[in-house]
């Protein structure tokens, strides 16, 4: 090619460049920088799973750091305390770091959930196992701090998405709020069973010791009379029969003292609300008792005390607070009462359990 046509070629080249845009130039024109600058080239689902494995071992790591410094604390010593409220604010922004690293993202707010929800299943795993380390962690593994540590990390998901993810972080910590309620529940019932269970055992054993050597009363068998009342409760027994014509007799029946005087039983037939106490002497009931060939009486005959055994027996006619009874009209008079005194037997065991057992072995006395 000669430099005569070589010319006209360069200078038509030369003005088609300039009259048509250049597509390298535009090319090197700055552009911003897009929004997954410097994040690692993969899916969604991975940079969050990375995520999640990461911060589960920090967790673990944390969890591992903190029992020693909880075992400084234990020991009275507060740098163990300044340990650990160091190492959560650590462990908040080693969370949110790690989380920048896989996802781009810091989420701070998500550092500080995972940070407290592993403080808190910690705690609850701790409280439910009594002892501290966690009994179901081999020596020299952290087994169960990383059981922790691995499912505080899942509900980071909620923060992390995408969506599945978002639904297995919701799910698991639905299921931890459940089981930890639920234990407590479950825990407080089987605590409240077993000291039910003591009770019960304790009561039924009262009940037979009672039985075997209690203080057991007795009632009066009159014809077309009915024994209304029955006390039993391991003091002074007593009992209320309301004989045909409606008096109401009652019989009262308690342990001797061992220091007993001859005026005691003068203190049981006397009225309730005298004046008189059981030290007082036999002439300081005059009024009220009298010594009689069997042992002591009202002058009016409408009480009398006898002695069975270790036993003292009181029959008297009733007073007016116990005339609410189902056919009571008026105490027993004096007739009634030697009838009663007459007719007065212990109550059977079988009568016993029937009549008490129930209060006993209830506790509604």
């Amino acid at each position: 090619m000669s430099v005569e046509r070589g010319i006209p070629t360069a200078l038509a080249g030369w003005f088609s460049g300039v009259m048509t845009p250049d597509t390298h130039v535009r090319d090197e024109v700055p552009v911003r920088a897009s929004a997954d600058e410097g994040r690692p080239r993969w899916s969604g689902s991975a940079r969050s799973l990375a995520a999640i494995g990461s911060i589960t071992l920090l967790l673990t790591l944390a969890q591992v750091v903190g029992f020693g410094a909880f075992v400084i604390l234990a020991f009275g010593n507060m740098i163990g305390l300044a340990a650990l409220g160091l190492l959560f604010v650590l462990t908040w922004v080693g969370a949110a770091a790690l989380m920048k690293a896989t996802t781009g993202r810091a989420h701070p707010i998500a550092g500080g959930f995972v940070t407290v929800a592993t403080v808190v299943m910690l705690a609850v795993a701790i409280g439910w196992a009594g002892s501290t380390p966690l009994p179901w962690i081999p020596p020299g593994f952290g087994g169960g701090y990383l059981l922790v540590a691995g499912i505080a990390s899942l509900m980071l998901g909620l923060f992390l998405g995408p969506l599945w993810l978002r639904i297995v972080g919701g799910a698991v910590l639905i299921a931890v709020v459940i089981v930890i309620v639920w234990h407590d529940i479950a825990t407080d019932a089987a605590e409240q069973a077993q000291v039910d269970s003591v009770a019960q055992a304790q009561r039924d054993a009262n009940f037979e010791a009672f039985l075997d050597s209690g203080v057991h009363p007795m009632v009066a068998e009159l014809p077309g009379a009915d024994v209304a009342r029955i006390v039993a409760d391991g003091g002074p027994a007593q009992s209320w029969t309301v004989t045909a014509d409606g008096g109401v007799v009652q019989i009262d029946v308690n342990a001797l003292p061992p220091d007993m005087t001859d005026a005691y039983p003068c203190w049981w037939l006397a009225e309730p609300n005298s004046p008189l106490e059981t030290t007082d002497t036999l002439e300081d009931y005059v009024d009220f008792c009298v010594r009689d060939a069997d042992g002591w009486a009202r002058p009016d005959g409408t009480g009398f005390v006898r002695i069975e055994g270790d036993r003292m027996i009181a029959v008297v006619g009733a007073y007016d607070e116990d005339m609410q009874l189902p056919g009571a009209l008026r105490p027993a008079d004096a007739k009634e009462v030697a009838s009663a005194l007459a007719a007065r037997r212990w109550v059977t065991e079988a009568e016993l359990r029937e009549s008490v057992g129930e209060s006993w072995l209830s506790g509604t006395f």
